[in-house]
């Protein structure tokens, strides 16, 4: 069975609300494998992340999410409430 896309953003914005309940800066900085540890449904991959974030470099999708380093991701915990709108 494959995973969908509504599976990934799903697991994302746990993630993001996790990350957000427990840095109250704003803003959270952690390599690929930080951000899968945050997963509690066990669905994220490091290669699914570095999927989402080419569409996110593409403007495909929008996340507040970016890549800093070869392996370092921001996240703006700020903003990840709208997402959980669109699921």
């Amino acid at each position: 069975m494959r995973t969908t896309y509504r599976q990934i953003l799903s697991a994302t914005h746990g993630v993001l609300d996790r990350i957000s309940s427990h840095y109250r800066t704003g803003r959270w900085v952690g390599t690929f494998d930080d951000f899968v540890t945050y997963d509690n449904s066990q669905t994220l991959t490091v290669n699914m992340v570095k999927e989402l974030l080419s569409c996110i470099e593409q403007g495909e999708v929008d996340l507040p999410i970016s890549l800093v380093g070869g392996d370092t991701i921001y996240v703006d915990t700020d903003v990840y409430g709208w997402l959980g709108d669109k699921l």
